[in-house]
């Protein structure tokens, strides 16, 4: 049984993109599971930063200064999408067995070239390239059948301490951010080596024939011993007076 190790991304984390690439190298190496989870960086609810803003042009840097650093063609992509859409494809593509070549090809899509994947369009073309069957899918986003599976992602990840991304969880052991390709790699061995494995118990094999019914042992009923009681002799009631008084009277009749 492997053991298994749980990713939490987003498609528009520059890190996250970064750290797909890594773990492609490593799969193999690492001899796991790896199960990707996710978490939106921009749900509804929250605010996108606003072009021109100093949260927009700190992101804006913050992407050379990555790109840089870990070597790796990146653009900045100031559509700073809402990833939703995308992850619900995403969803898709795993009851496919497509999960991997969708994930590479939207992660691409966005880092690479620009593409706003907020846009159902664009996550369609990439599904369709994916050869994912977009008829079908749009049944199932109409259903919203794979909504359910992001928020429970994302619930999970917030019972476990996740607060962003990219983390890698095994077991009861977390990592958070990102590390140089060999230094990943030694720190993720050493996270592996530490985790243990729950040993499946097998049950013993059924003996052909039919079961003997298990011979019930005679138990010998343990008989109380009846306490005797002592009656005691009745009391003679005394009657001496009374019959020579009545002998008396009789004598004198007779005479």
């Amino acid at each position: 049984m492997k053991k298994r190790v749980l990713v939490y991304f987003d498609f528009i984390c520059p890190y996250s993109y970064i750290l797909h690439n890594y773990l492609k190298r490593m799969q193999k190496d690492l001899k796991a599971d790896i199960i990707w989870k996710s978490f939106e960086l921009y749900p509804p609810h929250k605010l996108k930063p606003a072009k021109g803003t100093q949260p927009y042009k700190d992101q804006q840097q913050n992407t050379r200064n990555i790109s840089k650093l870990f070597r790796t063609k990146m653009k900045f992509n100031g559509n700073f999408s809402r990833s939703k859409l995308a992850h619900e494809v995403y969803k898709y593509s795993q009851t496919k067995d497509k999960g991997d070549k969708f994930r590479d090809a939207v992660f691409k899509a966005y880092h690479l070239k620009g593409r706003n994947i907020e846009k159902l369009n664009v996550v369609l073309d990439i599904a369709k390239k994916s050869k994912l069957n977009t008829t079908e899918l749009l049944g199932h986003m109409d259903a919203a059948k794979f909504i359910h599976d992001i928020h429970k992602d994302e619930i999970d990840a917030q019972a476990m301490g996740v607060r962003g991304v990219p983390t890698i969880r095994i077991g009861k052991y977390q990592l958070y951010g990102i590390l140089d390709y060999a230094e990943l790699k030694k720190t993720l061995r050493d996270m592996l080596k530490k985790t243990v494995t729950p040993k499946i118990k097998k049950k013993p094999p059924k003996k052909k024939g039919k079961a003997k019914k298990p011979v019930k042992k005679k138990t010998k009923k343990k008989t109380k011993a009846k306490k005797t009681i002592k009656k005691k002799p009745a009391k003679r009631k005394k009657t001496t007076k009374k019959v020579k008084k009545k002998t008396a009277s009789k004598k004198k009749k007779k005479r």
